[in-house]
């Protein structure tokens, strides 16, 4: 989709292999620009203490693996699950149903954090709490509208990490 958006705003017809193309150079590109928000591994090490930790990702899973080796972090996700594998796209709620399953987890034990109004989705679909990242690049378009009250928003990693302790703390108690 990206691929296709990004021809059309330019005027370009999509060629057959655009695709296989893009993700060639985005591979190439990874890291040139890729940096973990300062504190962020700080936040992951706070979910750890209470629960195991995924990712879920409309982005293809191999290029995302790689990100997280190259910034040191893939050690600290106990499983990936990306856009192009064996279940639907967010905001279907089927992957993180699935990494619910795995972690041996319920709806009630688990928090959602992402920045994205398709991450809110995902959220309400699987019938998570769901955490928003202000500071992520895709909280910029977020439709607002979708606010229902019951999520919660962060601005920087230090109250993601906080909102992490609380959602944890009667779990742990």
């Amino acid at each position: 989709m990206l691929v296709e958006r990004a021809l059309a705003a330019a005027g370009v017809p999509p060629p057959a292999d655009a695709v296989p193309r893009f993700l060639t150079i985005y591979d190439a590109h990874l890291m040139n620009h890729t940096r973990p928000y300062d504190g962020v591994i700080d936040a992951v090490h706070a979910a750890r203490r209470h629960a195991r930790v995924a990712v879920l990702t409309n982005k293809p899973r191999r290029p995302s693996e790689a990100i997280l080796t190259a910034l040191g972090m893939r050690d600290l996700f106990d499983a990936v699950i990306g856009g192009d594998g064996p279940y639907a796209r967010k905001p279907d709620p089927q992957p993180l149903f699935e990494l619910m399953r795995e972690a041996g987890a319920s709806p009630e034990t688990t928090l959602m954090i992402g920045d994205s109004g398709i991450d809110h989705e995902t959220a309400r679909r699987a019938g998570v709490q769901c955490c928003l990242c202000a500071f992520g690049y895709g909280f910029l378009n977020f439709p607002r509208e979708r606010l229902d009250g019951s999520e919660w928003i962060v601005d920087d990693t230090a109250a993601l990490a906080r909102r992490i302790e609380q959602f944890a703390q009667p779990r742990s108690a």
